[in-house]
């Protein structure tokens, strides 16, 4: 890919403003819009009726096909969470520092069993002061969303996946970063909420 990557222009990460996070963030859209895809889904699969959702393009691939972009770099903001307590910018470094062990999962989409390494949202919830009763919105780079309660979320040990099968996870398979459920889960089977290439995570 010629030129400057999509995901070159960030800001150090002693200072990340607006602009810098709008430019990552309008830089990876257009790729995060190829790459994910809804049967009624969660930037993903078909849901229920209750949460509330918003479409993203349909494609014949779970993930759809991604142009190459570069990965983010290890100070690079991926994730923001917005809750009482403020908002908290992730960086994919400090996402990994945050994460538990692996944990082997049933996707979906794939139909395939992968293993996941990533942080418990528990963790990032309690850190932005969002409790179990509040609702959420999270939020993927090509703007999809799926609201729910927290509780849907911490009560499934929902885990935000920065790796899969040990190797950063891209674009065109739902990275950088992703929710994903473990096996048996109360929202396992809610695909809607399978948000990938997941950017947001608010009290709404």
């Amino acid at each position: 890919m010629e030129g400057p990557s999509v995901l070159g222009i960030i800001v150090q990460s002693n200072g990340h403003t607006d602009r810098a996070r709008r430019g990552l963030r309008h830089g990876l859209v257009l790729a995060a819009a190829v790459a994910c895809v809804t049967f009624a889904s969660a930037c993903g699969g078909g849901g229920d009726a209750a949460p509330s959702t918003t479409a993203s393009p349909t494609t014949t691939s779970p993930y759809g096909e991604a142009p190459p972009v570069d990965p983010p770099g290890p100070d690079d903001v991926v994730l923001t969470v917005t809750g009482p307590a403020g908002s908290t910018t992730y960086t994919l470094a400090q996402l990994k520092a945050l994460s538990g062990e692996p944990v082997e999962i049933d996707e979906p989409f794939v139909e395939q069993r992968i293993s996941f390494t990533g942080v418990p949202m528990s963790v990032l919830l309690e850190a932005a002061g969002i409790g179990a009763d509040a609702r959420i919105s999270t939020v993927a780079l090509n703007d999809y969303s799926y609201d729910d309660v927290a509780s849907l979320f911490t009560g499934s040990d929902a885990i935000v996946a920065v790796q899969q099968d040990g190797a950063d996870i891209p674009i065109d398979k739902g990275g950088p970063i992703r929710i994903v459920f473990p096996d048996g889960s109360p929202a396992a089977g809610k695909k809607a909420a399978w948000n990938w290439s997941l950017s947001e995570i608010s009290a709404t």
